[in-house]
């Protein structure tokens, strides 16, 4: 049933039980493109790719735009500002970012670009983790380390360990003491290999003697003072 009262042209019939009946001719009208709403009023957004609906003013949105009525913009960090119609998420992330909305960072130490879930990324040198978040120690020759891990592949000089913050130890086992010079006899240890070397002191500071020969004296560092 009609809510309001029927006007225009009409052909009215009365019947002899004294029931009339109008009778009207109604036209349906239908708003031209580019506009919407019950009496055709609203204008379509020009953000929608093709004709709205005439009576809601919905639409497809164009490249860039989102919502009911494309008069949201996608993000600057969506590639090639590219989101998805309905709720605005990226389709994908410019480079260099990652994230729901592409709205995090991919870490420094990334070699080229991260996963847009997850971050996770392959490391330039000098960084490791899943991210590449943390860098290598200083210690690792040439900042070269394992990614899952951080073990260094190799020491700086006079540093050991897997991560190379072990010093280099110098056990003394010998002094040989001539007229002429005098020497100490060590086995530098260092990942567990030992090499023997001999380097000259300036002074030397020795508690006991443990044996004289000619021209020669073996004695053991009990208390000692070395200077290289």
């Amino acid at each position: 049933m009609c809510k309001q009262p029927l006007e225009g042209i009409y052909i009215q019939i009365v019947s002899v039980l004294t029931v009339t009946l109008r009778v009207f001719e109604i036209e349906e009208f239908e708003c031209t493109n580019g506009s919407f709403g019950y009496d055709c009023t609203g204008i379509c957004p020009k953000t929608c790719s093709d004709q709205c609906n005439k009576e809601t003013g919905q639409c497809t949105c164009k490249t860039g735009f989102w919502g009911t009525y494309c008069n949201q913009t996608c993000s600057t960090l969506c590639k090639d500002t590219l989101c998805d119609p309905n709720s605005g998420v990226c389709v994908d992330c410019i480079l260099g970012q990652y994230g729901l909305n592409c709205t995090d960072q991919c870490s420094l130490g990334c070699q080229d670009t991260c996963n847009k879930t997850s971050g996770f990324c392959n490391c330039k040198k000098g960084y490791y983790s899943a991210n590449c978040s943390l860098q290598c120690s200083e210690n690792c020759k040439n900042r070269d380390c394992l990614q899952e891990s951080g073990i260094c592949a190799s020491c700086v000089q006079e540093k050991f360990g897997n991560f190379c913050k072990k010093k280099t130890v110098l056990v003394i086992v010998a002094i040989i003491v001539n007229k002429i010079r005098v020497y100490v006899q060590a086995v530098q240890k260092e990942n567990t290999i030992c090499t023997v070397i001999t380097v000259v002191p300036k002074t030397v500071k020795v508690k006991s003697v443990i044996e004289t020969q000619e021209n020669v004296v073996n004695v053991k560092l009990d208390s000692w003072e070395i200077s290289v």
